[in-house]
């Protein structure tokens, strides 16, 4: 439930220039501390989420940000698409269309870093020596640190697929943050395995 609000969230603040905390908290039925901190796990998260008080403040999000490629998998977007095409003919404002573009080019930022166009994602990782080689080539030595057996490392990310590179780490890394990519990735292992039954 509360990620599915967090998402909703997000989805609002990307539809929107500016949106309130007054408004977040009756849209979602939540009170407004718990949407100061579902904004918290958003901007934990690698969201650029600005707050500006005073009467005429609210929560934006920058203009330019683009959800990561990985956030939906292919197979939710499919869904979602073929789910607007059906009510097309229940609706005749043409939102649906225009809702149809935003997913298809959900990852699709023009001025973002990653030569790739993807957005940069703060990772925080947890692993085993064994993937240590192939985590420094990924995210760079600067961000590794050790703790007894355990590695940790921390750094930006602009892979278009970063579930994709998650999973050919192996099962010795543990995603610790954001919880969006652990659980795209949970998702992805989950559709791997149905495959298998």
């Amino acid at each position: 439930m509360k990620n599915s609000i967090i998402f909703a969230i997000l989805m609002c603040l990307l539809g929107k220039a500016k949106v309130t905390r007054g408004y977040l908290a009756k849209r979602f039925e939540i009170s407004k501390s718990t949407v100061g901190r579902y904004i918290n796990v958003l901007a934990d998260s690698g969201v650029p989420v600005y707050g500006v008080s005073g009467p005429e403040g609210g929560y934006s999000i920058d203009e330019d940000y683009r959800l990561a490629h990985s956030f939906l998998l292919p197979e939710e977007k499919r869904r979602i698409v073929a789910s607007l095409e059906a009510a097309k003919e229940y609706y005749a404002d043409g939102l649906n269309d225009i809702v149809i573009d935003k997913i298809n080019n959900i990852s699709q930022s023009k001025k973002k870093r990653g030569g790739n166009g993807s957005a940069a994602v703060r990772l925080e990782l947890e692993f085993e020596s064994k993937a240590l080689p192939r985590v420094k080539e990924w995210l760079g030595g600067d961000g590794i640190s050790r703790s007894g057996m355990c590695y940790f490392a921390a750094g930006e990310v602009t892979d278009a697929d970063i579930v994709g590179s998650l999973l050919s780490l192996g099962g010795s890394v543990k995603v610790v943050s954001p919880p969006f990519i652990r659980d795209a990735l949970i998702a992805e292992c989950e559709n791997i395995a149905a495959r298998y039954e």
